[in-house]
């Protein structure tokens, strides 16, 4: 079982893949973008962060910056169809991935497993 931190505004997408999440075994800590701290973010070992590209008052490539910054090692961008310069920008940010949602859950499910082995 992974320990997941989820931050992503939209209140459906949340919840739909809060609980796909935790159907796969993984316990997942869901938060608003407004409310990530580095206290909550650092509760507990956090084995892959999944931010939302599009949140409230930033960017999830700015918000994945600031987890990396406070010790968070894997980041996962969270975007539908993810363009050539999404991509470039996580490799050039240093993050580990995107995860392209939503999607059928056997997808989701396996490039899950793609990040966490990064």
């Amino acid at each position: 079982m992974s320990t997941l931190l989820l931050v992503d505004d939209s209140p459906t997408q949340s919840r739909y893949l809060e609980l796909l999440l935790v159907s796969f075994g993984h316990r997942v800590l869901a938060y608003k973008s407004k409310d990530i701290t580095p206290e909550n973010a650092l509760e507990f070992s956090i084995d892959l962060a999944l931010v939302a590209l599009l949140i409230a008052k930033s960017n999830g490539f700015e918000l994945g910056v600031r987890l990396r910054a406070i010790g968070v090692k894997r980041i996962a961008i969270m975007t539908k169809n993810p363009s050539d310069i999404e991509k470039k920008w996580v490799q050039a940010i240093g993050l580990s991935g995107l995860l392209d949602v939503p999607d059928t859950p056997e997808n989701i499910d396996r490039q899950l497993r793609t990040l966490l082995r990064s």
